[in-house]
């Protein structure tokens, strides 16, 4: 909502705007997949081996799985609805807390792994469960570099705590009734998460 409400007051608020959040939010997962598979391509062709078909079979097969899950997810990809850019800000942030891992001790390393904390932080204000995923990019991050690690948590904590704390503030107390106390009363469905 608050995407929308930012570009709402450039474009105006409409259905099309938040379609078009949505299927954009497509392309930067598809666009980022495509980055995680093309990455070990080049660096074994720089080895010598061509893995360019392989990589390309790779990309379209992960593109192909999310398309096909399309009517099992009952269509939701491009409505306008917050998933789409929940999963985009896990991909990207989880891509880069990968990737930037791994980059080199000096500059711009950690401000790079602030930048993937902050983008994992993030998701948890698009979706509730984007706390998982911070976990996730923090482990991530510490097996792979854990030097890096504290950097990571750091930058995760300022901006997941200190805007749970801002928004709390600035709506009265209700951020935290919606977040928390009406994700609780959802229901858990046991058969439909095992099937």
């Amino acid at each position: 909502p608050g995407v929308l409400a930012l570009l709402g007051d450039v474009f105006g608020l409409s259905f099309a705007l938040g379609r078009m959040v949505s299927v954009l939010s497509l392309v930067g997962i598809a666009l980022v997949t495509g980055a995680a598979i093309a990455g070990p391509a080049r660096r074994a062709a720089r080895a010598g081996a061509d893995e360019r078909p392989i990589a390309r079979l790779a990309a379209l097969t992960a593109f192909a799985l999310f398309a096909a899950g399309y009517p099992w997810t009952g269509g939701w990809y491009d409505l306008v609805r917050n998933d789409s850019f929940f999963l985009a800000l896990v991909t990207v942030g989880l891509h880069c807390s990968v990737r930037w891992a791994r980059a080199g001790t000096g500059w711009p390393g950690p401000g790079r792994i602030a930048a993937a904390a902050a983008i994992l932080a993030l998701s948890f204000f698009a979706k509730q469960t984007g706390i998982i995923y911070v976990g996730v990019g923090f482990v991530l991050v510490a097996v792979i570099n854990w030097r890096r690690a504290p950097m990571f948590a750091a930058i995760a904590g300022i901006v997941g705590l200190g805007g749970t704390w801002v928004m709390q503030r600035a709506t009265g107390g209700w951020f935290w009734y919606w977040v928390h106390d009406v994700h609780q009363s959802h229901d858990f469905n046991r058969p439909r998460f095992w099937h």
